[in-house]
This record gives C-alpha cells, sequence and structure tokens, in this order.
C-alpha cells in the first residue's frame, strides 16, 4: 500500500518521530510507527486536512485494514501509533481535539495457554503422586 501523498506534509512528522526516539523508542518502533501512519494516510481521503480528521474517518480506515485481512492485534498496534502520533500533535497545539479518542480496538482472540513440556509434567505428577501416596499412608496409620 503505497501513501497517496508525502507523510512529511503532516504537521511536525520528523518532530514526532525524534520526540519519540528522544523518549526511547527502539528503531523498530519508529519504523512500524512509522509504516502504520502511512497506512493510515493511504485510507484516507486524498485532500483531507490533518484538522478535519474525526473519529469516522478512522473508523473507516480501520475497516479498511480489517477487509485486507489484518489481524486484531496488528490493527491494536496501528492504532496505538495513530493515538500516539495525534496526542502528540494535540500537545503541541496542532489539533484541538483527538480524533482516536473514544476509538476502541478489535478484540483480540484470547490466547490459549502454553501446554508444559512432557518432561516436567512428568515429573509434578511424579510428586503429586508421592504427595498422595504420603497423605494416605499417614491417613491409615
Amino acid at each position: 500500500m503505497k501513501p497517496k501523498s508525502n507523510p512529511n506534509a503532516w504537521p511536525l512528522w520528523d518532530a514526532f518521530f525524534l520526540s519519540q526516539q528522544q523518549h526511547g523508542a527502539s528503531p523498530h518502533t519508529l519504523a512500524a510507527y512509522r509504516r502504520d501512519l502511512q497506512q493510515l494516510q493511504s485510507a484516507l481521503p486524498e485532500n483531507l486536512s490533518i484538522t478535519e480528521l474525526t473519529r469516522l474517518h478512522l473508523v473507516d480506515a480501520l475497516k479498511q485494514l480489517t477487509a485486507q485481512r489484518r489481524q486484531p492485534r496488528s490493527l491494536a498496534r496501528k492504532l496505538s501509533a495513530w493515538r500516539t502520533y495525534f496526542r502528540f500533535l494535540l500537545a503541541q497545539g496542532c489539533l484541538k481535539t483527538d480524533p482516536t479518542l473514544h476509538l476502541k480496538a478489535p478484540k483480540a482472540p484470547a490466547r490459549l495457554p502454553k501446554a508444559l513440556p512432557a518432561e516436567a509434567l512428568n515429573h509434578w505428577l511424579d510428586e503429586l503422586s508421592q504427595m498422595t501416596h504420603c497423605t494416605c499412608a499417614t491417613k491409615r496409620s
């Protein structure tokens, strides 16, 4: 997905990434934020000013990404990047309202618990068996 316009045209683009870097964001995080914001820009109407951006535009962008079979965890990460950028713009006085306010990330499915390795499970069962055996022997006396 190619950005429709130059992302540097968004307000304080370079300042945002510099700020994130100064706050300790890793190069991988910065690269992910850059991709996520470029994908957002690609999903928005071409001539939409960032000051005209609303929650509904962001909902439409999330719907487009969902239609592209993006996973809920990926969508949540993208929304986090969007929130970070728009809150930065809000703090800098470039926006009057945060378009990500009250925007919820899609629910990610719960992960299944990880299975114990067979060796650890057998060790645990052996200990449990010995404890049960000792308890039963004590009760018989």
